[in-house]
């Protein structure tokens, strides 16, 4: 059940603390296996561990299906060029190659290092230290 409060801003002016029993039943999972990421009337960039580039077409209703089994990570949908996939162990396992393919077709077969710029523009975009990505992978054009 939602409450909607008419002419409030997103926080609400506190009475949003009212759904904080409910929330405290669940558990984030910073790190899924498997996102469906479809884009809403505002246009996201990044969802969990994938990263659309700037300047990107994206529309609303983009749907992308991402799913992790192994190193193996499948991407179906419309999946625009240049996307990034942020990664950390425990979601793959860097120190062993990674396969990537896109509607079927493989765009990458090989290791991912881990860098220090992927976890400094993680933490630039959102300040949260379980989310940040110790790896990226640009994918091809």
């Amino acid at each position: 059940m939602a409450r909607i409060y008419p002419g409030l801003p997103h926080w609400m002016d506190r009475k949003d603390a009212e759904a904080l029993p409910w929330m405290a039943g669940f558990k984030r999972t910073t790190w899924p296996t498997v996102i469906v990421w479809v884009q809403s009337g505002i246009i996201h960039r990044r969802f969990y561990w994938l990263r659309i580039p700037d300047g990107a077409a994206v529309k609303a209703g983009q749907r992308i299906t991402a799913r992790v089994e192994g190193n193996a990570i499948r991407l179906e949908g419309e999946v625009p060029a240049r996307s990034e996939l942020r990664l950390v162990d425990g979601l793959v396992d860097l120190d062993r190659p990674v396969t990537v393919t896109v509607n079927g077709r493989q765009v990458h077969a090989g290791p991912v290092p881990r860098r220090a710029e992927a976890m400094r523009r993680c933490l630039e975009e959102r300040a949260d230290p379980e989310a940040v990505a110790t790896a990226c992978l640009v994918l091809p054009e």
